[in-house]
């Protein structure tokens, strides 16, 4: 199997997970099984990490501009962004999702949700190592500083 095939995958498997979390409570109630019972304080606080989760994607994909790309493969025309988001997180896009998967989760209450946004993460954290390598060969030195300078989640 060709290597861009094996990245391919990478990105269907991350999309398989993010299925996994969204479908969770739909699991659950089939199974009835429930991670500990809803309130409206856990509800509530699901909203503020899913809240915060999308406004800090949106925030990343709009810096991104056309840079912003699903594939590990960046784009030809990419850029390295250093600025916004970008600036306290080299990938808040997948922090946005950690925080949209938690939130789900709680909100929910859905325990399934919940192993699924972790194991999700690792996927992702995989994903993210693949990416680095082609980023460090695409922007070579500019880009080693900046993960010098930058943490790779918080």
């Amino acid at each position: 199997m060709n290597h861009q095939k094996q990245l391919n995958k990478v990105v269907y498997f991350q999309f398989f997970w993010i299925l996994l979390v969204a479908l969770g409570p739909w699991i659950e109630w089939v199974l009835k099984a429930a991670f500990f019972s809803r309130s409206v304080f856990f509800e509530g606080m699901g909203i503020f990490f899913i809240t915060f989760g999308i406004i800090l994607f949106s925030w990343s994909v709009w810096t991104m501009g056309k840079s912003f790309e699903i594939r590990v493969t960046p784009r030809q025309q990419a850029r390295l962004i250093m600025t916004g988001p970008f600036a306290y997180s080299r990938n808040p896009i997948y922090v946005s999702a950690f925080f949209i998967g938690i939130g789900w989760s709680v909100a929910t209450a859905s325990w399934f949700s919940f192993v699924s946004t972790l194991i999700l993460m690792r996927v992702l954290h995989w994903k993210i190592k693949i990416e680095e390598q082609q980023l460090s060969i695409k922007f070579g030195p500019s880009y080693s500083q900046y993960q010098n300078q930058v943490r790779r989640f918080f």
